[in-house]
């Protein structure tokens, strides 16, 4: 059979498939800002809020991702009044570069930026760590941290 008679019957085999399941719910932006917000201190929120409701932009999919995720998949909701650390929302309000939220904390799970460096950067960093050490808790961050707390990455 050529490839082209073997795509045809792979999309076919494909196309036949029942769905494993209800489809995942889908983001509810406006619940996720009122709560991400709601953690944001009182004398920064309006600032961050102005900051999410710019146009699309170099850093609006990091912003959109810590909105629906500032914590890792472990970590239980935070509890009432909690305020994300002033020193993280002053860096995410104005960033020195561009960044993602790539690292979480290994104790708390708060999620931490990584600077974004191109290849052809002239300035090239020797971190890209935004946040070495939580400034929620002072724990160690890393990647590895998402998935699992106290990850062995987190605690070098």
């Amino acid at each position: 059979m050529r490839l082209s008679g073997r795509i045809e019957a792979l999309t076919a085999r494909v196309a036949c498939r029942p769905a494993a399941g209800p489809a995942p719910p889908k983001p509810d932006w406006t619940r996720d800002r009122a709560a991400f917000l709601a953690l944001v201190t009182e004398a920064l929120r309006e600032r961050m809020a102005a900051r999410l409701d710019e146009p699309y932009g170099q850093d609006s999919e990091a912003l959109s991702s810590w909105v629906g995720a500032p914590f890792a998949r472990w970590v239980p909701a935070p509890a009432p009044g909690y305020r994300l650390p002033e020193a993280l929302v002053r860096w995410v309000l104005e960033p020195p570069r561009p960044f993602w939220f790539g690292h979480h904390c290994g104790s708390c799970g708060l999620a931490v930026p990584l600077v974004l460096v191109p290849a052809s950067d002239p300035r090239p960093l020797a971190d890209l760590r935004a946040f070495p050490t939580c400034p929620a808790c002072g724990g160690r961050t890393s990647h590895a941290a998402n998935d699992r707390p106290d990850a062995p990455e987190s605690r070098q």
